[in-house]
Formats: structure tokens, C-alpha cells, sequence
């Protein structure tokens, strides 16, 4: 894109998307990244979606702007930011505990006190609440 900005685009029209949509094919095709599914929004519509390789290899099964991808920590910081904000603005009290603040999505733990822990410990890890899932890596026991 060029140096104009998004907030002063008037039309999707007006995006070229071809330099980014060039990175992507070449981070897929000579950078050995499996597959990136990308879509971008303006005015709450999108405006541009598109997907680059193989979701699956062993299935041979192409990306699609659908696919789903795991995040895993990339969005701790978006989320600890916006969680950060809303205890700027008087909105959430970070040493209360956070099932305060989950309606139907609790958090329990059948080895100890969920319902206590803060939304401090869990933004700093200090919760002590297990992990959600558990990783298996190939040739380890």
C-alpha cells in the first residue's frame, strides 16, 4: 500500500494489497511456512481475505480464509492490554477474583481454589490453574 492511510481511504478500491499478498505467497512458496490465511477490514466490512498453502500436508487439504489456526501465546498481549484498559477506565478490578467477570465461561479446577483467583494472577501466571492443554512433542516421552 501506499503512504496513504486507512483512516483517510474512501474506498477498498483504492488498496492495493498486491505488495503484502506478494510477501505471502513467497514466505509460502520459498520460506517454508505451511500455510497464512489473511483478511483485512475497513468500516466493518472486509475488504480483502485470502489464503496461501496447505491448512493440512498430510491431506493435502489448501488454506482457505476460513481456516483456523491455533494462537497460542500471540495474543496474550492484546488480551493483558485490553484487560489493562478496562481496569484504567474503573471497569474491572484486577484483584477481584475473575469469575466475577465470566458469565457462563467460569473457570473451575477440581485440584483447587478457581473461584478465588485473580485476574492479576492470571494475567502475571501466578494463578497456579493448570494449563488448558498439554503438548506432546515427537521422539519425547
Amino acid at each position: 500500500m501506499n503512504t496513504t492511510s486507512l483512516a483517510v481511504v474512501k474506498s477498498a478500491d483504492a488498496i492495493d494489497f498486491s505488495p503484502v499478498r506478494n510477501i505471502i505467497h513467497d514466505l509460502v512458496e520459498k520460506e517454508s511456512v505451511s500455510s497464512i490465511a489473511v483478511g483485512v477490514a475497513l468500516n466493518g466490512k472486509i475488504i480483502w481475505e485470502e489464503a496461501v498453502g496447505l491448512a493440512n500436508q498430510e491431506k493435502q487439504i489448501k488454506a482457505t480464509p476460513q481456516t483456523l489456526y491455533s494462537l497460542a501465546s500471540v495474543t496474550k498481549p492484546i488480551t493483558a492490554t485490553a484487560v489493562m484498559v478496562l481496569a484504567e477506565r474503573g471497569l474491572i478490578d484486577i484483584d477481584k477474583p475473575i469469575n466475577q467477570y465470566l458469565t457462563q465461561a467460569k473457570i473451575h479446577d477440581k485440584h483447587g481454589q478457581a473461584d478465588q483467583v485473580t485476574i492479576r494472577q492470571v494475567l502475571s501466571h501466578t494463578s497456579g490453574l493448570p494449563t488448558y492443554c498439554h503438548f506432546y512433542y515427537e521422539n519425547s516421552d
